[in-house]
């Protein structure tokens, strides 16, 4: 291929509109690397979540300069002006553009530890239904249970159990005394759903979903994704993020 031709197809591919994805992707990489927080935040949960709120802000300001903005004759961006009598579209847009602004100034304050004053911050009421909500440490313990309970032939219950206590804080006793309700609670729960101790319905629906991720033709062993296979790594992931608030200090 001669010179020609190349400078004709490089100044083709500068003419071609970049994808969002491509943007979001090259905008991602372009974050500082997690470690390189650790002298602001020590702390690693801290940090996952500071990096974590990164990642959204990067995705939220790419999408908003993919819709409300464009380049003018002389290549500089400039922002869409929304007309005086708004279309439902038009609307939307002021609302979006609204809550990008808030978010960024919740997770401003957020990074800084206080507390988050515009759309990061809950409602003045509490209309979350108990019997329906699980707290991260709920879905830990039922996460942990169920790597415990979905270990390789060979592992024992004792190794396998002190192997999660060990990446998730949950003290061991907690571990074996919750173990050993798990089956009868199951149980009755099928029976009578109304009347358990020990776990919540909702913890238990939770159960019941793990299984049919580990296991999603519920028929054959073979495509049974093991705990250390699959289910062990998103334990610790998980833990990592979320850790156990009853924890042994």
């Amino acid at each position: 291929m001669n010179d020609d031709k190349k400078k004709g197809l490089g100044a083709a591919r500068d003419l071609m509109p970049i994808l969002l994805e491509d943007k979001i992707r090259e905008a991602l990489l372009s974050l500082p690397k997690d470690m390189s927080l650790f002298d602001q935040y020590p702390n690693k949960e801290n940090r996952t979540k500071v990096y974590r709120r990164l990642i959204l802000e990067k995705i939220i300001d790419e999408v908003y300069k993919n819709i409300f903005t464009k380049l003018d004759s002389n290549s500089d961006v400039i922002e869409i002006e929304i007309p005086a009598m708004p279309s439902p579209w038009d609307l939307i847009s002021s609302q979006f553009t609204a809550a990008r602004r808030d978010f960024i100034h919740d997770i401003d304050l957020l990074n800084v530890g206080k507390d988050a004053e515009l759309i990061l911050s809950p409602v003045d009421q509490d209309l979350t239904p108990k019997d329906n909500y699980l707290t991260n440490d709920q879905k830990l313990l039922m996460m942990s249970l169920f790597v415990i309970r979905n270990r390789p032939k060979g592992v024992k219950l004792k190794k396998r159990t002190e192997r999660v206590e060990k990446h998730t804080g949950i003290p061991y006793g907690t571990l074996k005394f919750m173990n050993t309700k798990l089956t009868p609670c199951i149980k009755k729960f099928k029976k009578q759903p109304s009347d358990l101790k020990h776990f919540t319905t909702s913890q238990l629906n939770y159960w019941f979903d793990l299984e049919t991720i580990a296991n999603p033709s519920g028929k054959s062993s073979s495509t049974k994704i093991t705990a250390d296979g699959g289910l062990f790594p998103i334990l610790k992931g998980f833990s990592e993020a979320s850790p156990y608030k009853g924890r042994k200090r």
